[in-house]
């Protein structure tokens, strides 16, 4: 196996390689966090770094400086039962953490390294949102009413507003309209922290990073943004910014959105909520299918 280096843009072409091996055998969990665009997304933020063997990637990330490093699941052909080659990879540290682990690949984990089930835990504040994209298109019944209320209440309101694509002749105006979002809403986003460091290259140029992404536009002007990718049978939503004083103006830009994507896309992945109490509102309104875990393993 070759040593784990960090991931450059250099190194594209390799992540969607072993990217499009995981498809081949992709098992019923739909994390945000693996696929192409992710990875490339936040690669330099995380210090992301692979390794390679034969077709498996392994991938290793510094979320933060406190856990120190983290092992994801590894990536390609019959990554799901390479539970052995990560544990054999690490087997001289003293300190691991494991995450972003569906529950069966961290029972397989968990036997591997022979330890009890108590060390496994998941953090509902980190849970990906999973939709039916037919039913988010087509919203109907009452778990659907306050997204249907603000749908309606946004094109009564702007009868002239349209969602249109991201592309090179409106980037840099999209790229204006989040500048100024992140200004005048520190609270949930900041032009200091890692999202907007991440996020503004990719709205300059979303297709070098597995993207596509949308604007809401009313009365000739930027009110909405969205960035996200289909990996699969999903589409991840790993943007989406707009006027939060204009009701309904998030409702329309994530509808739009999706009406932009293939049949092939049968489900969305609207992320996490983080914990934030307006945000998991937001997102429980929308009428999720389910909510994905994401297990965690600290070994000692």
């Amino acid at each position: 196996m070759t040593d784990f280096k960090r991931i450059t843009k250099e190194d594209f072409q390799i992540i969607d390689k072993y990217f499009a091996f995981h498809l081949e055998a992709r098992d019923e969990s739909r994390f945000c966090d693996y696929a192409p665009g992710t990875v490339k997304m936040w690669c330099e933020a995380y210090k992301m770094e692979y390794a390679v063997e034969g077709d498996i990637m392994l991938l290793r990330a510094r979320y933060d400086e406190e856990n120190g490093t983290s092992y994801l699941m590894p990536i390609g052909r019959n990554a799901k039962n390479c539970a052995k080659l990560l544990v054999d990879r690490i087997k001289n540290e003293k300190s691991v953490t494991f995450s972003v682990m569906n529950k069966e690949f961290a029972a397989l984990l968990r036997i591997e390294l022979s330890v009890d089930e108590s060390q496994i835990f998941a953090d509902r504040d980190w849970s990906d949102y999973i939709y039916l994209r037919e039913e988010f298109c087509n919203p109907s019944g009452k778990k659907h009413h306050n997204y249907k209320y603000n749908l309606n209440r946004f094109k009564k309101d702007h009868p002239n507003a349209k969602v249109e694509q991201l592309t090179e002749k409106n980037a840099q105006e999209a790229a204006d309209f989040y500048i100024e979002y992140c200004k005048n809403n520190p609270d949930s986003s900041s032009v200091d922290d890692h999202e907007f460091h991440v996020t503004l290259p990719v709205i300059l140029a979303p297709w070098e990073y597995s993207m596509t992404g949308a604007v809401l536009r009313s009365n000739g002007r930027i009110i909405g943004l969205t960035l996200g990718e289909v990996y699969g049978d999903t589409v991840i939503v790993h943007t989406e910014k707009a006027e939060k004083e204009i009701p309904g103006a998030y409702q329309t830009l994530a509808l739009g959105y999706q009406l932009m994507q293939p049949e092939t896309v049968k489900y969305i992945n609207r992320e996490e909520d983080m914990g934030l109490e307006g945000l998991r509102r937001s997102k429980l309104s929308y009428g999720p299918l389910r909510l994905e875990h994401k297990y965690t393993l600290y070994y000692r």
